[in-house]
């Protein structure tokens, strides 16, 4: 992307020379002019490779958009119910035979007291039996009095799981009153109300002497409302989230692969050794990543109020801006801490699939309002939380976008209407409210954190990695020149700007009398002090072998 000054341009070329300014040893500019001057023209290579790659370029930046026009087809997808005004009436299912599994006992009718305490027991059973084709071989009595039947049959389905379809227990039997308490398997629907009308048939046939007694009873469901919810508003809810989510997320692999790809090729390796400083390199990528993630938020914006979503249109721009934008500032960041561990863009690209494959699962729990409510109980431990807001942005962003939606989107009131909300605005950043009247899905016993908190983590996950990355990158062992030690932030030299001045001795003359006459003639030479050469290498020992090392030079 640098040329020289006096290089023939050629005819055809996407990138344009870069004129480089001279910075004389004099110190007509200062390092801040200097670093700035490196980031204007570190700006303009980039822009050069933007402009060259305008097809990626163009999908870079619509495919947010892209993302959200394929939420907006999906909620058109989505039908509400119809009502349900007059549902049917269904019979009562027949009793059958109880089916034994795994070869263990199963009895259709287990009851108490067993067979032959009381005659009128054993009637009401007879006339049971017959009523359904069933035999005593389908019963199992229990022995017991009186109201102790009901513990008895308790205690005795507990220990035989699995092997009873029904039990009654005749609690209070006489000529005149029989009262009877019935256990039932819910988990066979309409059980519970054909065995109750079996046994009120058996015991008028029998206790009340109606030789011809039946019980045509029949079930019918409560009327059904249309279901209120319109797509956009399931969508939303339920799933804008994860369709934000992936909009910013593709900044992140993208801004991830182009600091790796210009390591890889020696790039940065070759704008360094031309003067560019480090601050200046991540500096310029920085702004480089927040242009592209400012005019991809905007255009991302601007399509969801075309698509009439209630988040668009019943929020602050400035709150909604400021939401997707820390968000891709915090995962730019990120990237940056990344890039400094991988040194080939193939391995980049896999690296940051991996992470948005990793942050969609872990979406996928916050992707309900209650979901990331419940991680602010106070009855749960604070310490998972914590976790969450310092490593992972995409916590704080689900928290701040299902705080604007509870808001701005629509809701069920209590008599079942879909009713807008009351809107999302500056006010509502550091105020949460916990009762609203639209929606009881949202009642909350507990006060989360403001919204202007979410936005607050993310801000400090930009700072908390970006700092991270700087020191990585600096002492981390690469191909970008030598690694600094790790306890380099405590040393003069980094904060004084300089670096201490080694004085280079010559070898003594006893040594030079052992080297080939035109060696030691050069080291004498290097070392002398008419020497005038701009650069010179003084004292290097190369070493070769493990263990005992050698010395070549």
């Amino acid at each position: 992307f640098f040329s020289a000054m006096d290089s023939p341009k050629p005819p055809h070329s996407a990138v344009q020379p870069v004129d480089i300014p001279v910075i004389n040893d004099d110190g007509c500019l200062s390092s801040i002019k200097q670093t700035g001057w490196h980031i204007l023209v570190l700006m303009k290579k980039n822009f050069y490779v933007y402009k060259a790659r305008k097809f990626s370029t163009i999908v870079q930046l619509l495919l947010p958009s892209v993302f959200i026009l394929l939420m907006f087809l999906l909620s058109k997808a989505i039908k509400p119910t119809d009502p349900v005004t007059n549902p049917a009436a269904n019979s009562l299912q027949p009793i059958t035979r109880c089916k034994p599994w795994n070869n263990e006992d199963c009895h259709t009718l287990l009851f108490a007291p067993k067979r032959g305490t009381s005659a009128i027991v054993d009637r009401v059973i007879e006339s049971f039996l017959e009523a359904n084709s069933l035999s005593w071989a389908d019963t199992h009595g229990l022995d017991c009095i009186g109201s102790e039947c009901s513990l008895a049959l308790s205690q005795h389905i507990m220990a035989h799981p699995n092997q009873t379809q029904a039990a009654v227990a005749f609690e209070e039997v006489s000529n005149t009153n029989v009262r009877y308490r019935l256990f039932a398997n819910l988990s066979h629907e309409g059980h519970l109300h054909s065995y109750q009308a079996a046994f009120d048939e058996a015991i008028f046939r029998r206790v009340g002497n109606v030789s011809s007694f039946t019980i045509d009873a029949k079930t019918r469901a409560f009327p059904e409302l249309a279901d209120p919810y319109d797509g956009q508003t399931v969508m939303v809810s339920l799933g804008g989230v994860m369709f934000f989510y992936i909009a910013v997320m593709t900044q992140f692999v993208q801004i991830l692969s182009s600091l790796v790809s210009e390591k890889e090729h020696n790039l940065r390796c070759g704008m360094a050794l031309m003067g560019m400083t480090q601050s200046a390199f991540w500096v310029h990528w920085l702004v480089t990543a927040m242009l592209v993630n400012t005019v991809a938020t905007l255009l991302m914006m601007v399509t969801a109020a075309i698509c009439q979503f209630d988040i668009m249109l019943n929020t602050s721009f400035f709150c909604l801006f400021l939401l997707f934008f820390l968000f891709g500032l915090a995962m730019t960041s990120l990237a940056c801490l990344v890039s400094v561990f991988i040194g080939q863009a193939r391995t980049a690209t896999i690296i940051g699939f991996l992470v948005f494959v990793i942050g969609f699962i872990l979406m996928n729990m916050f992707a309900s309002p209650s979901a990331i409510y419940d991680w602010f109980d106070p009855d749960i431990t604070a310490i998972p939380r914590y976790l969450f807001i310092i490593l992972f942005p995409p916590f704080s962003f689900a928290k701040g976008f299902h705080d604007i939606a509870r808001l701005s989107g629509k809701a069920v009131a209590i008599n079942g209407e879909l009713v807008p909300g009351p809107g999302f605005d500056y006010k509502d950043l550091f105020n949460f409210t916990t009762d609203l009247s639209t929606s009881s899905w949202y009642q909350l016993s507990y006060s989360p954190p403001p919204t202007g908190d979410s936005f607050l983590w993310m801000l400090a996950n930009f700072g908390l990695f970006l700092l991270v990355a700087l020191y990585l990158d600096s002492c981390w062992p690469g191909n970008q020149g030598i690694s600094r030690p790790w306890w380099f932030p405590f040393t003069l030299e980094f904060w004084l700007g300089h670096r201490r001045q080694q004085q280079a001795h010559p070898p003594p003359d006893h040594y030079l009398e052992y080297l080939d006459t035109d060696v030691s003639a050069e080291a004498r030479r290097v070392f002398g002090p008419e020497n005038t050469d701009v650069i010179r290498v003084l004292n290097v020992i190369k070493d070769y072998g493990f263990g005992t090392k050698k010395r070549a030079v």
